[in-house]
C-alpha cells in the first residue's frame, strides 16, 4: 500500500500511472469524501447488511438505483453522490443496524477489479459509473440516530377495504362472491356485467367475448375515470404508487410455500397438495413449471417469462438440495420384505398397499414418494377372490414346469429392493411370445410404451430404467455384450455413474434394480452370466384352429385382470407370511429369488420342492446353451475328452494352440474363435461354470513370471 495513502491519494492520471508501474498488480481503492460516499454492506461473521438495509427501506422509502459493487465476501457497496452543501461523515456502523456503515469524510473503500489469490474479486453488478444522490432521510438516520420511529412515507393502507368501498359507490349493479364483484365492464359497452375484479388480488378480467381486458385495478380506476368521470380512490393511488413491485421470480417462489422441498440422490423434488392428495414432482420437469406457471396465472392473470421461471426454480432447487431432507423417490414400487406399495397410477395418487395380514388401496403414505414418469399408466383396481392362475390361458407354456416358473417371476418382480431373475421368452413366429410379454406387464407396470425394442447404447437402457419399473424388450434377435452386461446389472442391482451433461467432472448415479423380460426367436442367450441370472421359457407355436383375434383376447383379459391383479397380491401376501420361516438348502444362484418363490409356492398351487427342481432343471438348460453357444466351451471339452491324463497344464497361448485343431480352418479364422491368449483366457472364464458342471474343471493359478499357467482338470466321463 502506498504509505500516507490518505495524504497523497490522487486523481491525475499520470501519478496512478507511476504507481502502477511501481506497484505491479496491486488492486484498487477510493477516498470518499467530497464527491462520492458509499453504503458499505457486510454479510459476514454473523452480519447481515443487505437484511438490515431492507428493513431500513421498509421504514422509509427503496433507495434508487446507483453503481454498486459486490464484494468478495458476498456484500456490496453502493456509492452515492454526496448531497449538495451536505457534509456527510463517516458512520461505522449505523445506529441499531449491524453490518451497515456510511462511509464519508476520511473513509475508504476496494473498487471493483480488486482481487485475492483464491480467485474471489470485487465486481460491478449494477448501474455501472451511474450515481445517485444520497437520501436525505439515509443521511439524517446516520448522522442523528433517528428514524426507527418515523412513520413510512407510504402509510400503511388496507387496499382491499378501499378497494370494495369505491366498487360498491360506483357500481350498484355489482354481484360479489367473497373477495370477487361482477361488474360491467368500462373497456366495452357491457349491458350486462362481464368484468370480474378481485379486491384481494387487485386484479381484474373481463370474460366478454372480443374484450378479454385484464390487469391490476389502477389500470381498471383509470379506465372508468376516462368513461365515467369517477376518481380513482384517493387513498388507495399513494399506496400503490408507494408499493414495492414483486418481481415474478419471487411471486413464484412465494406460491410454493406451501410444497415441501427435498433431493433424492442429487435430484430435486417438490412433493405439493392438489386438491385431496399430494403429487411429488422433480423440479426440473415441464410439469414442474407447468404447476407453478398455472399458480402465477391464476393469481395475476398473466403468465410468467422464461427468465423468471428458471431463477425462481433454481431457488427451489437451492433449497431443496441444501434446506430439505434426504427422501427416497420410487417409480411403481416401494417398500420392504413387510410392506409393499404398489403405486396404482391413478389421477388421485392412490397405491396398494400389502402386508402379512392382507392388502387394501389406500392413500399414498406421507413417508412413501412415487414421481410418475411420462408414459406410466393405471393399474386396474384389483378385485378380492381372484386367482393368479386365472392367468395360464394367457401364457401359452408347454408344461406346468414353464408356467409356475413364469409366475414365479411375476411375483418377485413384486418384491421391493431385490435381485430378480431375467425372463427369456423363446418361440418361432406365432408362439404368442410378444402378447405374453405385454400381458404380464399390464399386470404390474402397464405404460404407453409397454413393450420396447432393443436399445441401441447404455444410455437407452438406463432411460428406460429410470422411467420404468418393468423392462420389456421385445423381438430381440441379438446380444451384444455390453447389453447383455447391462441387463445383468440391472437383474441383481448396481449403480451406473454418467458425467452431466455440459459438465467436465460432475456425475449423475444411478442406482437400480429391475425386472427384466425380453423375448425373440432363437438362442437369445450365449453368455454365462446373463444365463446364470435368467429363466428360459420355450413357446410352442399356437395352432391356426386354436388362435383367437387379438380383439377378442383383449377384451377377456380386461375382464380377468383385476381378478388376476388381486389373486397375485393374495400371493405376494403369502409370500410375506411365509418367507422368515422359508429355508432351502444347497442355495442356487439368484437364491433370494428362489427364498422368495418358495414361500410364496404354496399360494401358487405348488410346493417349493416343485419349485426348485423345475427351477434347476431350467437352469441346466441355460448351462446347455452356454456350451452349446461357445466354440471355445466345445473346442475344450472334445480336447479333454482325448487327453489320456486326464489333465493339462500350460499358458493360454499354448491352450490355443492345441484347442484350435479341434474345429475346422474356416472357424478358426471367424470372429467368434479368439485369435489370442487373452482372448481364449476371457472366454474360459465366462464358460468356467458350464464346464465345471460337465466334469471339465479350470482353474488360472497364480502367475509365474510373465506367465499365468491355466490348469484343466477332467472328473471321471464327461456329462454330455
Amino acid at each position: 500500500m502506498e504509505k500516507c495513502w490518505r495524504v497523497t491519494a490522487s486523481s491525475d492520471q499520470a501519478v496512478i500511472r507511476g504507481w502502477w508501474e511501481k506497484y505491479g498488480g496491486c488492486n484498487f481503492g477510493i477516498l470518499t469524501d467530497d464527491a462520492l460516499v458509499c453504503i458499505d454492506l457486510d454479510v459476514k461473521d454473523g452480519k447481515d447488511g443487505l437484511a438490515e438495509l431492507a428493513r431500513l427501506e421498509e421504514l422509509h422509502n427503496p433507495l434508487p438505483p446507483t453503481h454498486t459493487d459486490r464484494s468478495a465476501g458476498g456484500g456490496q457497496h453502493r456509492f452515492f453522490r454526496k448531497p449538495t452543501a451536505a457534509i456527510v461523515h463517516t458512520v461505522n456502523p449505523l445506529p441499531g443496524c449491524t453490518g451497515v456503515e456510511l462511509h464519508g469524510i476520511g473513509g475508504s473503500m476496494i473498487l471493483a477489479g480488486t482481487f485475492f489469490p483464491d480467485g474471489r474479486m470485487y465486481k460491478v453488478i449494477d448501474n455501472a459509473y451511474q450515481f445517485a444522490e444520497l437520501p436525505a432521510w439515509l443521511l439524517e438516520y446516520a448522522q442523528n440516530g433517528k428514524g426507527k420511529d418515523v412513520q413510512r412515507s407510504t402509510p400503511t393502507v388496507d387496499l382491499p377495504a378501499v378497494w370494495r368501498e369505491w366498487i360498491k359507490g360506483n357500481f350498484p349493479e355489482a354481484t360479489w362472491n367473497g373477495d370477487e364483484a361482477k361488474v360491467c365492464c368500462p373497456f366495452h359497452d357491457d349491458e350486462t356485467p362481464s368484468c370480474s375484479v378481485n379486491v384481494m388480488k387487485q386484479r381484474f378480467y373481463c370474460h366478454a367475448s372480443g374484450c378479454h381486458a385484464k390487469g391490476g385495478l389502477a389500470t381498471f380506476a383509470t379506465q372508468v375515470a376516462l368513461k365515467q368521470g369517477v376518481p380513482a380512490p384517493e387513498e388507495a393511488l399513494p399506496a400503490i404508487k408507494g408499493v414495492k413491485r414483486e418481481k415474478q421470480a419471487e411471486r413464484l417462489v412465494r406460491l410454493c410455500g406451501d410444497m415441501e422441498l427435498f433431493s433424492c440422490d442429487g435430484v430435486a423434488y417438490a412433493t405439493l397438495p392438489v386438491d385431496t392428495h399430494r403429487e411429488t414432482w422433480p423440479l426440473r420437469t415441464r410439469t414442474f413449471e407447468d404447476i407453478i406457471s398455472h399458480r402465477f396465472y391464476l393469481e395475476t392473470d398473466e403468465v410468467p417469462n422464461a427468465e423468471s421461471l428458471k431463477a425462481a426454480i433454481g431457488v427451489l432447487r437451492g433449497k431443496a438440495l441444501w434446506d430439505g431432507e434426504q427422501i427416497p423417490v420410487h417409480v411403481r414400487l416401494a417398500g420392504d420384505d413387510a410392506h409393499v406399495y404398489l403405486d396404482l397410477g391413478d389421477v388421485a395418487w392412490r397405491c396398494i398397499e400389502v402386508t402379512a395380514a392382507g392388502w387394501r388401496i389406500i392413500d399414498t403414505p406421507s413417508r412413501i414418494r412415487f414421481r410418475r414418469p411420462a408414459g406410466l399408466q393405471e393399474l386396474p383396481a384389483p378385485v378380492a377372490g381372484g386367482s393368479l392362475l386365472d392367468l395360464a390361458p394367457f401364457l401359452n407354456c408347454a408344461t406346468e414346469a414353464d408356467q409356475m416358473l413364469v409366475l414365479a417371476w411375476l411375483v418377485a418382480a413384486l418384491r421391493p429392493a431385490s435381485r430378480y431373475p431375467v425372463l427369456g421368452l423363446n418361440g418361432e413366429q406365432g408362439s404368442g411370445k410378444s402378447t405374453v410379454a405385454r400381458r404380464l406387464r399390464e399386470l404390474i407396470d402397464p405404460n404407453l410404451a409397454m413393450l420396447r425394442a432393443s436399445p441401441r447404447e447404455e444410455d437407452d437402457l438406463l432411460i428406460a430404467a429410470h422411467n420404468g419399473w418393468c423392462i420389456n424388450l421385445d423381438n430381440v434377435s441379438h446380444l451384444p455384450p455390453w447389453l447383455s452386461d447391462g441387463i445383468c446389472r440391472l437383474s441383481t442391482g448396481a449403480g451406473w455413474a454418467k458425467r452431466q451433461l455440459y459438465t467436465d467432472s460432475e456425475e449423475t448415479i444411478f442406482m437400480a434394480s429391475r425386472p427384466v423380460l425380453l423375448n425373440g426367436i432363437g438362442d437369445l442367450f450365449s453368455r454365462g452370466d446373463l444365463l446364470d441370472r435368467s429363466i428360459i421359457v420355450t413357446l410352442p407355436a399356437i395352432p391356426e384352429s386354436a388362435r383367437k383375434l387379438d380383439k377378442c383376447m383383449d377384451i377377456e383379459f380386461t375382464a380377468l385382470r383385476p381378478h388376476i391383479l388381486g389373486g397375485l397380491l393374495d400371493v405376494v401376501v403369502h409370500a410375506i407370511q411365509w418367507l422368515d420361516k422359508t429355508e432351502v438348502e444347497d442355495l442356487p444362484r439368484m437364491a433370494d429369488f428362489a427364498v422368495w418363490a418358495c414361500a410364496a409356492a404354496p399360494a401358487m398351487g405348488t410346493d417349493a420342492a416343485t419349485f426348485l427342481r423345475g427351477y434347476q432343471e431350467n437352469r441346466k438348460l441355460g448351462d446347455q446353451l452356454v456350451i452349446e453357444g461357445s466354440l471355445v466351451a466345445q473346442a475344450t471339452m472334445a480336447f479333454m475328452e482325448k487327453e489320456v491324463s486326464g489333465t493339462w497344464r500350460g499358458s493360454a497361448k499354448a491352450l490355443l494352440d492345441r484347442l484350435t485343431p479341434e474345429i475346422n480352418e474356416e472357424t478358426a479364422k471367424g470372429r467368434d474363435w479368439p485369435k489370442t491368449g487373452r482372448g481364449l483366457s476371457a472366454e474360459l472364464r465366462r464358460v468356467a461354470p458350464a464346464l465345471r458342471k460337465r466334469g471339465i474343471d479350470i482353474q488360472f493359478e497364480p502367475r509365474e513370471m510373465d506367465v499365468r499357467p491355466i490348469r484343466i482338470n477332467k472328473k471321471g466321463g464327461l456329462a454330455s
